[in-house]
């Protein structure tokens, strides 16, 4: 009766955790944590010269985070690795990946090694006319941390997404660290601004229209 006991709370707390996050993976596939030499949670500094420190930009909308440009090894085309700077200075929450082969048969052998290693990915995140492909795959580490990884895919015209195929890493955990983190040193930055009202006036909409 004991094991029995510990089998159904095993069972409901899985469930629990599949509820509370869509996708869950079982804990027998291991997560990942690294791809292209760069890994989740390690500092920025531990990579030296990898990592091009002059184009390190704050990212848009998240002043809590900071994104550097990497050099990309064999096999890759470009890449970028996006570090906290308020909870954990420089440590990686997330790891984006562009390969140097950008063909969608490739496309189409990396999601096939990729299924076979962690399973059939959790959520579709492409367009209805499979422009831009992407699949994504949503994991608990052994430290109970939750990890995405999206493979995906664009051949548009489109500046939305960048050409070719990618790979990103994500760990929340940290991500969300960072943001509450922040939102305690600047409380007033959470503070919706007010907004002023608009000066009436007739507006041409061929004045809302780019010009050549």
């Amino acid at each position: 009766m004991p094991m029995l006991r510990i089998a159904c709370f095993s069972l409901m707390a899985l469930m629990a955790v599949s509820l509370i996050w869509p996708g869950f993976v079982h804990a027998e596939v291991a997560a990942p944590h690294e791809i292209a030499g760069f890994r989740l949670q390690n500092h920025i500094d531990q990579y030296g010269d990898r990592i091009d420190k002059k184009s390190a930009i704050s990212v848009r909308d998240m002043a809590y985070l900071e994104e550097v440009d990497v050099m990309a090894p064999a096999g890759f085309k470009s890449g970028y690795l996006v570090y906290g700077k308020c909870a954990h200075p420089g440590h990686i929450v997330k790891v984006s990946m562009k390969y140097a082969d950008s063909s969608k048969d490739f496309f189409d052998k990396l999601l096939d090694r990729f299924k076979k290693k962690y399973g059939d990915p959790a959520e579709w995140r492409g367009d209805p006319f499979h422009v831009y492909v992407a699949w994504k795959w949503s994991f608990v580490d052994r430290d109970n941390r939750r990890i995405s990884m999206i493979l995906q895919h664009y051949s548009g015209d489109e500046d939305v997404y960048k050409n070719g195929n990618s790979v990103k890493l994500s760990m929340y955990e940290l991500i969300e660290q960072e943001q509450a983190c922040y939102a305690k040193k600047h409380p007033q930055a959470q503070t919706p601004s007010v907004e002023q009202p608009q000066v009436p006036g007739k507006v041409d909409i061929d004045d809302l229209v780019p010009i050549p």
